[in-house]
């Protein structure tokens, strides 16, 4: 008899666990989480290069239109760090454009839809090019730079134009009138010049990669102080047209 009733309080006891956890996690469904996540940011953007960006493009794991739009969410939520002057305003047709590509098997390079930022000394056509001065705000070239031609060719979306040290005279910081490149560590430091807004655009993950410009020192001092890479490349191997 005594054998009997405790299998009976057994039972009961492991019936009461049962339903007590069926409550939890009934429980834990019910609790606020953002479900949407995966489908907005299906891979973690603050850690992809251009080859693995590519890879997921390939593996239609995200698209250029997605991409084009979370890095624009960056850019908005971190505007006090003044890193961008221009938004390109066709970046998410041009990403759509080239979506259509890819899904036709017509994929142009490893930058096919791939978003870059420019240094806004660059000339973009469709965009300002400022040189960091507000008195060039109206400043639209006719053409693109020869380098820009090249990376639209290869399917590269530029995405924006990031500010400098006005007219590139300063390499101790990048101060223009559209506000000072703060450091993408720490906003009371500098992130030097002429190339701030660059460097700190692909460490605050603006984009994969940034265009800057180097007559001394431009592009690897802004890029020591964001713990990134600064290719200064060879003289002559990129035209300055």
């Amino acid at each position: 008899m005594i054998k009997e009733e405790l299998l009976k309080k057994k039972k009961l006891k492991e019936k009461q666990n049962t339903i007590i956890n069926i409550i939890l996690l009934g429980f834990l469904f019910l609790l606020p989480t953002n479900i949407y996540a995966l489908s907005k940011a299906p891979i973690d953007i603050t850690n992809q290069t251009i080859e693995s960006l590519n890879d997921y493009l390939n593996s239609n794991i995200i698209t250029s239109e997605e991409l084009v739009n979370i890095y624009l969410d960056r850019i908005k939520t971190y505007s006090e760090y003044n890193a961008i002057i221009t938004i390109n305003d066709k970046a998410i047709e041009e990403a759509r454009r080239l979506d259509d590509e890819r899904s036709k098997g017509k994929i142009r390079s490893q930058l096919h839809g791939i978003p870059i930022i420019v240094k806004d000394n660059i000339d973009v056509k469709n965009m300002p090019t400022t040189a960091g001065a507000r008195a060039l705000s109206n400043n639209y070239p006719k053409e693109d730079a020869e380098v820009i031609k090249k990376l639209k060719k290869a399917g590269a979306i530029i995405l924006a134009k990031s500010n400098m040290s006005e007219f590139a005279f300063q390499a101790s910081s990048s101060r223009s009138s559209y506000g000072t490149v703060k450091n993408a560590y720490n906003k009371e430091y500098s992130s030097y010049g002429s190339s701030g807004g660059s460097a700190v655009s692909v460490a605050l993950s603006f984009a994969p990669a940034a265009l800057g410009t180097d007559t001394d020192s431009s592009i690897r001092i802004p890029a020591s102080a964001a713990n990134i890479i600064g290719y200064r490349p060879t003289t002559k191997l990129i035209s300055n047209n």
